[in-house]
């Protein structure tokens, strides 16, 4: 969670939970439950993180060498909209 979400968060509280800048999905999940009352993360946005790693994978796949003996390591940024829709 960034620093901009936790000033727009009216019910951030400032305690030993809240003193990173980034936080595990374990982290953001146990707050968005806390948030919610219900587990979005596992139920809605993990899915779909899912979903777009695939489709974003798949898309470029006819483009990646196969180099035998190498390890290829690619990450993603992703964001959430307020109805917690990934993008």
């Amino acid at each position: 969670m960034t620093s901009k979400i936790k000033e727009q968060d009216a019910t951030y509280e400032e305690d030993e939970f809240f003193t990173e800048n980034m936080w595990s999905s374990d982290t953001f999940r146990d707050y968005l439950m806390k948030k919610e009352g219900t587990d979005i993360y596992t139920e809605k946005i993990k899915p779909m993180i899912k979903k777009i790693t695939l489709w974003s994978i798949s898309s470029a796949q006819d483009m990646i060498e196969n180099r035998k003996g190498s390890v290829e390591l690619y990450g993603m940024d992703l964001m959430l909209d307020e109805n917690y829709n990934v993008w």
